[in-house]
């Protein structure tokens, strides 16, 4: 690996918590006490893990497959394949690596999003 650390658990739920607390500030400041919130923070989670380097380029997805735990990734791997009607060996290893890592990442951003929205919450 380059100038990148190599991926692990703690590194992977760290970056989800990055992006949910990004979440967090962007919805507090422009969607505060609207239903519509919850939707874009949502939409956010998914562009966050959708625009990673740890779901865009394969070595990095394979890596975080390889060294994290990818139980929600793998769940979102097969939901995905099976709701477009597919088996999970209709596509290759790279594009099930960055499906697997993408699913594991949003999931993870969006438990860290759900975790601050109630400690922000209690807070008030």
């Amino acid at each position: 690996m380059t100038d990148v650390e190599t991926m692990n658990n703690r590194k992977l739920d760290e970056l989800a918590k990055g992006y949910a607390e990004d979440i967090l500030a962007e919805v507090e400041m422009n969607h505060a006490g609207t239903v519509v919130g919850d939707a874009i923070a949502y939409d956010l989670a998914r562009e966050c893990a959708h625009g990673s380097q740890w779901v865009i380029y394969y070595d990095r997805a394979h890596e975080l497959c390889r060294n994290c735990d990818i139980d929600d990734g793998e769940e979102y791997a097969r939901d995905t394949l099976a709701n477009l009607g597919f088996s999970p060996h209709a596509i290759g290893y790279n594009e099930m690596a960055t499906l697997i890592a993408y699913g594991e990442l949003l999931a993870r951003i969006l438990r860290a999003i759900n975790s601050g929205w109630w400690q922000h919450r209690k807070g008030n």
